[in-house]
């Protein structure tokens, strides 16, 4: 169901809701009856009594056709109507949810569901009122919660607010889109984020270290002869050789530090409440760990690496260049080794 088709059934509701109280005002005299002079019926009463007939059939024919929760409930969140999308969703049957509270439904979201007015409750909304698009979490009646997408619709009818809202299952989108986010944010060869993500973490986490005066170090990591890699064994094995050392620098991290393909076969580690000493453990750890490879193609594989620790007030760019210097000798002094 789209945004139009959510509208029209939301409509329906509010047309039903309507014509009940049409009749309900008849019968307790609220509204003079006209009575035809011929049948000595009241014509009112009949429309209002066919309107009401029409509006219900309308609406349950088009929500129990909805692929979304179709549910209804009243000012003090009882719910009144239920459609079969609401039962495969929630997992209640129709005679189970009659009458209980919409607050079962809720997941962590329930704490704001006065400030927004969905399911029955509010004060702000007016007659007729749609409270937009939200995605909330729903719980389930075993008890895990889902993510939902929900457009309600509130009137008054004899003076009591009643609510209408079409909920959509929204789990695959936000798997998808989570998938979506990583392919942008991590290398698809190393399994480390890219560079434009990493700067900004790296930057977040310099201004952490600077804010609270608190240590941070990087280490700067370049693959041995990696050039020589890719002209003799082809880029399939480069590529290999990056795979294999991305996952071994993942393993060795913590879920705290910033670990970054920072260009073609260099890698970045940023390390937060960690000093210098810790920093050159940490790079020792992985030039180790590269060190064990067995890409079979190949042979041996080294990786140098430059580490320095962040100072007073300086840029996060500026710790790297500083590790960049470092690595640089590492290089110069015949490779395969940490410096700092």
């Amino acid at each position: 169901m789209n945004a139009s088709e959510a509208r029209h059934t939301l409509g329906l509701a509010q047309r039903l809701s309507e014509a009940e109280a049409t009749i309900e005002a008849l019968l307790s005299g609220e509204i003079d009856a006209v009575v035809d002079s011929r049948s000595n019926k009241p014509v009112l009463l009949f429309r209002a009594q066919e309107a009401l007939r029409e509006s219900e059939e309308r609406f349950r024919a088009v929500a129990e056709l909805a692929q979304d929760a179709i549910i209804s409930a009243t000012s003090d969140r009882r719910i009144t109507f239920w459609n079969r999308s609401a039962e495969k969703m929630f997992g209640y049957t129709t005679q189970e949810i009659l009458g209980k509270s919409s607050t079962i439904l809720l997941g962590k979201w329930f704490g704001h569901i006065e400030e927004h007015e969905m399911l029955g409750r509010g004060s702000r909304a007016r007659a007729g009122d749609s409270a937009g698009i939200l995605e909330i979490d729903a719980r389930h009646k075993d008890g895990h919660e889902f993510p939902v997408e929900i457009s309600s619709s509130s009137w008054t009818r004899n003076g009591e607010r009643v609510f209408t809202s079409a909920m959509r299952d929204i789990s695959e989108r936000r798997r998808l889109q989570a998938e979506l986010l990583r392919h942008l944010q991590v290398d698809h060869l190393t399994g480390l984020l890219v560079r434009c993500v990493g700067e900004e973490r790296i930057t977040i986490e310099t201004n952490r270290a600077r804010r609270h005066r608190r240590p941070l170090a990087i280490g700067l990591f370049d693959i041995d002869h990696f050039k020589l890699v890719n002209d003799v064994h082809g880029h399939a094995v480069g590529d290999a050789v990056l795979a294999h050392i991305g996952q071994a620098v993942n393993r060795l991290v913590r879920t705290s530090d910033v670990a970054v393909r920072w260009g073609g076969e260099e890698l970045l580690i940023a390390m937060p409440e960690t000093t210098l000493e810790g920093a050159l453990e940490c790079a020792e750890r992985v030039r180790h760990a590269v060190s064990e490879l067995d890409v079979t193609t190949i042979g041996p594989i080294t990786i140098s690496a430059g580490v320095a620790a962040h100072v007073g007030d300086e840029g996060a760019l500026d710790t790297v260049r500083r590790a960049d210097a470092r690595l640089y000798e590492a290089k110069r002094l015949g490779r395969n080794r940490v410096l700092a």
